[in-house]
């Protein structure tokens, strides 16, 4: 994740499992020694509040910009299925979390094969409001790995292996699916409204159009420079950088904008 100032935020599997870094690579500060059981994503507000997500203990913590915690989602160490559960902030192996443009929050839960593949909503003093299930009717295991809210307030989840990004409205109506031809790893909205998604193990990051034409990629699956063995998540900063994370090669990925974006955020 990229917070305001371009500083990178990588949370990994790590006994200090949350690092930052300046937007030249300079390693600023660790945190959190000690606090994850299975770092999966990280995300960054627009107030540069962090959100961890720790799909090893099915929790959702909120930290602010210096790292003291704001809000815990979740019971740690305790997991649940089924809308009960959700309701009662019983999660399943969560996945991703994002923020709407009202401040309600967004997760994602189920990924890596889980028994309960859902969203669950609150608002943003972390009180419950809905949860829908993202299991498919006809038997196809779901893999809701990502989750981005736009400025509409619609809800896009991606779902890893049908290679799906699932659009929903917030009350979890569903809206539309939109097919891609490569897994959908991560999903990104930048400052200038675009979106951007991480194909996992074909190792790109890809900007797309909100119906998924792809407009233009980078990288490819590889250990060499410039390529990932996994693109698993991705973050776009206010300059217009993409950061890909790459947990199988163990690095960060940096592509440069040669066009900086600009307009309204997403």
């Amino acid at each position: 994740a990229v917070n305001s100032k371009g500083h990178v935020f990588v949370y990994h599997r790590m006994p200090v499992p949350l690092v930052e870094f300046d937007a030249n690579g300079r390693f600023v500060r660790g945190l959190r020694e000690g606090t994850a059981t299975r770092a999966h994503s990280v995300r960054i507000d627009a107030a540069d509040n962090i959100w961890l997500v720790d799909s090893g203990d099915h929790t959702v913590v909120k930290l602010d910009p210096n790292g003291q915690v704001l809000m815990t989602l979740g019971t740690k160490g305790v997991s649940g299925a089924g809308d009960e559960a959700a309701a009662a902030q019983r999660f399943n192996i969560p996945s991703d979390v994002a923020n709407a443009p009202n401040g309600d929050i967004f997760i994602a839960q189920g990924e890596a094969g889980g028994p309960d593949p859902r969203v669950i909503r609150f608002t943003r003093s972390g009180q419950f409001v809905t949860t829908w299930s993202l299991a498919y009717s006809e038997g196809i295991r779901s893999n809701p790995h990502a989750i981005e809210v736009d400025k509409n307030g619609l809800v896009y989840v991606a779902d890893r292996e049908v290679m799906r990004i699932r659009v929903f409205q917030p009350d979890g109506t569903h809206v539309r699916d939109i097919q891609m031809q490569n897994p959908v790893c991560g999903l990104f909205i930048d400052r200038a409204g675009q979106l951007w998604m991480a194909t996992g193990a074909d190792g790109q990051m890809m900007h797309i159009d909100w119906n998924g034409k792809v407009l233009g990629y980078a990288g490819k699956r590889g250990p060499g420079l410039g390529e990932a063995t996994e693109a698993h998540m991705l973050a776009v900063a206010p300059n217009g950088d993409g950061y890909v994370a790459d947990p199988t090669g163990r690095q960060v990925g940096k592509v440069a904008q040669r066009e900086r974006p600009s307009g309204p955020r997403g």
